[in-house]
């Protein structure tokens, strides 16, 4: 009898610490500026996408340069964007674990007399950040 108390006890107490344990997740997510990815830049045809065309699509840049040539002046756009994801977890009562992920970059479109010269992006992570952040296009 005095056994079976014993293992009654251990196997209540080892069940209450289980239900007692739990995981919990959480994240959070900061966008600044506007994205503008591989496929979006693809669209653009120099010597053929317009002025209009690129800020009706893609708004208003975050820049906009005069650069002087020996052909003339030219005009470069630049978009920039930058991404932040905190994700964390909790194991209670065992532990605690977190982990910040960021992404920037820029896009850049250079135009000459209202049309494109050439478009391309430069971007800390990789073209496939769209999936790691869940960016639409």
């Amino acid at each position: 009898m005095k056994h079976t108390v014993r293992t009654i006890t251990i196997c209540s107490l080892l069940a209450f610490s289980l239900a007692a344990t739990g995981c919990i997740a959480s994240g959070s997510r900061k966008e600044r500026g506007h994205y503008i990815g591989p496929e979006t830049i693809s669209r653009i045809t120099p010597g053929e996408t317009t002025e209009s065309w690129v800020k009706s699509v893609l708004g208003e840049p975050t820049t906009v340069t005069t650069i002087s040539n020996t052909d003339g002046n030219t005009t470069l756009w630049r978009y920039d964007w930058s991404v932040t994801a905190k994700a964390s977890s909790y194991l209670f009562p065992l532990a605690i674990a977190s982990a910040n992920k960021e992404s920037q970059g820029s896009a850049y479109i250079e135009f000459k007399d209202g049309v494109v010269l050439r478009a391309w992006r430069d971007s800390s992570a990789p073209a496939e950040d769209s999936d790691d952040y869940d960016i639409d296009e």
